[in-house]
């Protein structure tokens, strides 16, 4: 038996290709499709015509893309820890009992 339990062939650019992996076989199809209308769509805006070249410039737009949207849940990650930093110190305040001066009473 396969380490890989999915096999699934896929297209892109025209060309077959078998794939083996963990994820589940739509997983594999939604992304190839992905890779695939990236490519195409730069084969259609540029003059470039070596499958290389392209799977390339592919794989730059791609890359663009994921570090942007890794960049900006970052950005939102920090915002919100922030948030919540500045939330528990303000309840840690209300809940903090009223400090009373010690007083020296003489009977």
């Amino acid at each position: 038996m396969s380490q890989y339990p999915h096999r699934i062939e896929i297209k892109i650019c025209g060309n077959t290709y078998r794939i083996l992996g963990d994820e589940n076989p739509e997983h594999i199809k939604k992304i190839s499709e992905y890779v695939d209308t990236k490519m195409r769509a730069i084969t259609t805006d540029s003059d470039t015509v070596s499958t290389g070249k392209v799977a390339v410039l592919t794989a730059l737009h791609i890359a663009d893309e994921l570090f942007k949207t890794r960049d900006k849940a970052e950005e939102k990650l920090s915002s919100l820890i922030n948030k919540m930093e500045s939330t528990l110190k303000k309840i840690e305040g209300i809940s903090a009992p009223p400090q009373c001066a010690s007083v020296n009473a003489h009977v």
